[in-house]
């Protein structure tokens, strides 16, 4: 399953704010910061952000935006029912590309 359009543009935002500036500072990462959400919690959410991006051609650094949508999770419980989700794909699509490699 993709990353949701809700997911790709919070995520555009946040990747813009952890890569392109003082780290860690603008509105997305405050409002991960108030869920008790971390950046560590989305290793997998932002693997699956940077293989699309970058299967697509694009740079996965992110897109400013000052004033970025809510996060599309609610809490860290979501985030990482999404990672856990998200980390079996990747790796069933990771499997499947071996196979056919070999």
């Amino acid at each position: 399953m993709p990353l949701t359009h809700d997911e790709r543009r919070f995520l555009d935002a946040f990747v813009h704010e952890a890569t392109q500036g003082p780290p860690f500072g603008g509105p997305a990462t405050k409002d991960l910061i108030q869920r008790g959400i971390r950046y560590r919690d989305l290793s997998w959410v932002l693997t699956a952000y940077q293989r699309e991006l970058s299967g697509a051609g694009i740079s996965p650094t992110g897109i400013c935006n000052p004033q970025p949508p809510s996060s599309p999770w609610e809490n860290l419980e979501q985030v990482q029912r999404r990672s856990t989700i998200l980390k079996e794909e990747l790796e069933t699509q990771e499997a499947a590309h071996h196979q056919e490699v070999h």
